[in-house]
């Protein structure tokens, strides 16, 4: 018997949704496991992963996928997969809850009823446990060592994804004494210490080696104060602030955030070069997903600040019958002071970087340099513009309608429409 371990680094937060109950403190929890109370990532969820990265040898190893709902009469001839997949062993990680709310395009403002708060796991360190009868295969453990494990919600907005640091194997034989006694005895020790007995590992560890992923990367100074709200408080000076967004003592501009943000100002721009209605809602919802087409092509990642500093603002509204300042509305808000650089990455699904994807990207940073459009909230009150952090980029050509709307799939626009 073969055991492998997968050893991964998520990278960014992360988190396999659970079930939401009438009772839950959070609309959307996460899976943990209920011995330690640590994030959990289900064999399900590896498998689905897995799967989707072997490809042409996935049902070599995982079997034929999961089909609709069968009634068996007990006869039906039923055969395992090749490769047991045990699950995830999850270090420690701390979980966050985040508070988010779906923008209204029209006002540039949150949208009424679309508050939501969703736990997510800090990044951490995963092994991923898998078994399979008879010796190691090569081609499987290099493909292991290829693979981006991504797992969860939120794929399309930087979340979830995992880079495979090592592959570890032992072969163990279960007709010999030792190799017995050590099966029975140890095996599940091995995967998180990987001690075992010499003669028990005849194959030295692989390091990862995940193919790069196409990517469109461009770095901004903060011009104005950011706040990307999180739903939450914080004392300051004896006066409570609304907060922005932070792992640990980091800030965070969300992946979600930038994907809100590029998805709206992208339709918009469609729009202006004479995209019809169908055509632009077949754009936006191949790049950036729908209910209706599933997963976009386009991934946002978070940007971290890992020292941020604070700029502190007292606001009040405006009474529009008198004219001065209505009375309870006084408030304070903590945000991401000026000056800080904010790396901005995006990565296409697969493949490399479409040209006419690329440039429809490079107007929207475009319109954020020039202060067209704010990042996070209150744009109208002097927050959130961002301008490139070298001044020599380019302005970016024609946008390319044409080809943009050849690369939809002919499903994706019928949906659409």
């Amino acid at each position: 018997m073969t055991l492998i371990a997968v050893d991964v680094e998520m990278r960014g937060r992360w988190g396999v949704g659970g079930v939401a109950t009438d009772e839950s403190l959070v609309r959307l929890p996460i899976i943990r496991d209920p011995r330690t109370g640590r994030p959990w990532i289900p064999g399900a969820s590896v498998a689905g992963s897995l799967r989707h990265h072997l490809g042409d040898v996935a049902e070599q190893w995982l079997g034929a996928p999961p089909g609709g709902y069968e009634q068996a009469t007990g006869n039906a001839d039923r055969t395992p997969s090749r490769l047991a997949v045990l699950g995830g062993i999850v270090a420690a990680a701390e979980v966050d809850e985040v508070t988010s709310t779906s923008v209204d395009g029209a006002r540039g403002a949150a949208a009424g009823r679309t508050l939501r708060t969703a736990e997510l796991a800090r990044p951490t360190k995963v092994t991923l446990a898998f078994e399979h009868a008879g010796s190691h295969d090569e081609d499987l453990l290099r493909r292991l060592a290829e693979w981006v494990p991504v797992f969860g919600r939120g794929r399309s907005s930087g979340l979830g994804r995992g880079e495979v640091r090592q592959v570890r194997v032992v072969t163990a034989d279960l007709a010999g004494d030792d190799g017995l006694a050590w099966w029975l005895r140890d095996r599940q020790a091995w995967f998180s210490t990987g001690s075992a007995p010499e003669a028990l590992v005849p194959r030295a560890p692989i390091e990862g080696s995940a193919p790069g992923t196409a990517a469109l990367a461009q770095d901004f100074i903060v011009v104005e104060p950011i706040h990307v709200g999180s739903g939450g408080r914080v004392l300051v000076g004896g006066r409570e602030h609304l907060d922005i967004q932070m792992i640990g003592t980091a800030a965070v501009i969300p992946g979600s955030s930038w994907k809100g943000l590029f998805r709206h100002r992208c339709r918009m721009i469609l729009e202006a070069v004479g995209a019809s209605q169908v055509q632009a809602d077949g754009v936006t919802a191949w790049l950036f997903g729908s209910l209706e087409s599933g997963r976009g092509r386009l991934s946002f990642a978070d940007t971290v600040v890992t020292h941020p500093g604070f700029s502190h603002q007292t606001h009040v509204s405006i009474d529009r019958f008198t004219g001065g300042a209505m009375d309870g509305a006084l408030f304070s808000t903590r945000a991401l002071n000026r000056g800080h650089r904010l790396p901005l990455r995006v990565e296409w699904e697969s493949g490399s970087f479409p040209d006419a994807v690329a440039g429809l990207l490079r107007h929207v940073m475009w319109d954020l340099h020039e202060g067209l459009v704010s990042v996070g909230g209150m744009g109208s009150r002097g927050y959130g513009w961002v301008r490139f952090a070298s001044g020599d980029q380019g302005r970016p050509g024609p946008v390319d309608l044409a080809a943009l709307v050849a690369e939809v799939p002919l499903a994706e626009t019928e949906a659409a429409s």
